[in-house]
């Protein structure tokens, strides 16, 4: 959290966690006790698709802090800001504080969005997925752009799948893909329509979009749900998906509660979850 409060010109003091300094991480000469000044903050992107919920662009990362005098950023969790009393002032501010983040700038262009189909020069080598010829782009490699390998050469820009829905995925440069076919990601975005095979693939398309909203659980006011509790609240139109996991720390299941923005969609998927819950106690 203190990187959320922190600020450019802030005296932080440094204290490297045992486990980390134990294991290397040295960025200054002593473990704890060295105080320093903030000049500034990495950055972080979220692309259109997992993006949170939020717009996607360019926004400040908190989490890497930049010091005066230290070459690379410090995680903001081996940091505290000297002066505890405006530390305090500042985590009740932040936490009373309900906008949302602002980006700082738009994301980088490029040639190929998420989901566009494209084939791939291999050069010498061979595909890993043999004969396969056209290849779904499953990711932007944003923190590569404008980085190069020790041979001078790019770093690979794009993560592609194989079109067809095989397993693995490999990362490829931009100048040996030629593109087939937008995808909808590129679609929406642009204005024309997309289309999908089943209820399934529209609903996944829009969570990733961060077109969802996680749901409460009345009952103890998390966002943690038992799966009679999500399936009653499903009945009850408070909720349209559920998704499981297992938690962090206890390993146990978890259940999340989402209900999609767009009401149509939601009652189509909320009745499609319904219909499911049937099947499953046919069974």
């Amino acid at each position: 959290m203190i990187g959320e409060v922190l600020q450019v010109g802030d005296k932080v003091v440094i204290n490297i966690h045992d486990e980390n300094w134990n294991w290397g991480y040295r960025p200054v000469k002593e473990q704890k006790g060295t105080v320093a000044e903030v000049t500034g903050f990495s950055e972080i992107t979220h692309s259109r698709v997992q993006n949170l919920g939020r717009e996607p662009g360019v926004y400040v990362n908190h989490c890497w802090v930049y010091l005066k005098g230290i070459e690379n950023s410090i995680g903001s969790f081996n940091l505290e800001l000297q002066d505890e009393e405006e530390y305090k002032r500042r985590v009740k501010e932040w936490r009373e504080d309900k906008t949302q983040k602002k980006k700082i700038r738009d994301l980088p262009e490029m040639k190929f969005w998420e989901g566009d189909v494209a084939n791939v020069n291999w050069g010498a080598t061979r595909s890993p997925w043999k004969d396969e010829v056209e290849y779904k782009v499953a990711r932007i490699n944003y923190e590569y752009l404008d980085q190069k390998r020790n041979d001078g050469s790019p770093m690979p820009e794009y993560t592609i799948t194989p079109a067809s829905g095989g397993c693995g995925e490999v990362a490829v440069n931009e100048s040996t893909m030629t593109l087939i076919s937008r995808g909808n990601v590129w679609k929406y975005f642009n204005g024309e329509k997309v289309v999908f095979s089943d209820l399934n693939e529209e609903a996944s398309f829009f969570s990733g979009l961060g077109h969802t909203d996680e749901v409460r659980n009345p009952a103890n006011n998390l966002y943690s749900w038992t799966l009679e509790e999500v399936i009653q609240a499903v009945r009850d139109g408070i909720v349209d998906w559920l998704s499981v996991g297992n938690s962090l720390f206890s390993g146990e299941l978890r259940h999340d509660a989402k209900r999609f923005r767009d009401r149509e969609l939601g009652e189509r998927v909320r009745q499609a979850t319904i219909e499911g819950f049937k099947d499953l106690e046919k069974k």
